[in-house]
């Protein structure tokens, strides 16, 4: 038996279609979890979904798009009708190049992924995860 046991909860894993949310998804499936993979590209989340098995769902969403949030909270309700843990892994990989090259735009869809996704997750993913709990979360 494992010390680290998530037999029976729900998990949301963003970013989970590769690198280290596809491994925390996968790590996830085997300690017992139903696994929800979340990320902006339908290829990568049915590979990730794939080497899980059962364990897995996939649904699309853009992180840094309060509707998709909004929809992915709605969507793993309907499925699972709870939620339990929350792995917030959002992440982009621009093509890194010196400061001075990077554009504005590049950086802002750095922000909005990494924080604007963390902070809409946290609020809608992780609000979830405590109905009825008032301010206490």
């Amino acid at each position: 038996m494992s010390d680290f046991d998530v037999t029976d909860k729900v998990c949301i894993v963003t970013g989970a279609g590769r690198g280290i949310g596809r491994g925390i998804a996968q790590s996830l499936a085997r300690h017992g979890a139903t696994v929800v993979l979340t990320g902006r590209t339908a290829a990568t989340l049915a590979e990730t979904a794939a080497a899980i098995g059962a364990a897995a769902n996939s649904q699309l969403a853009d992180v840094a798009r309060e509707a998709d949030v909004t929809a992915l909270r709605d969507v793993v309700l309907a499925w699972h009708g709870r939620i339990d843990v929350l792995v917030d892994n959002p992440s982009i990989n621009p093509v890194w190049r010196g400061i001075e090259k990077i554009s504005l735009a590049d950086w802002q869809a750095i922000i909005d992924i990494k924080l604007t996704g963390t902070f809409l997750c946290c609020k809608y993913l992780g609000g979830a995860m405590g109905q009825g709990l008032g301010d206490q979360c």
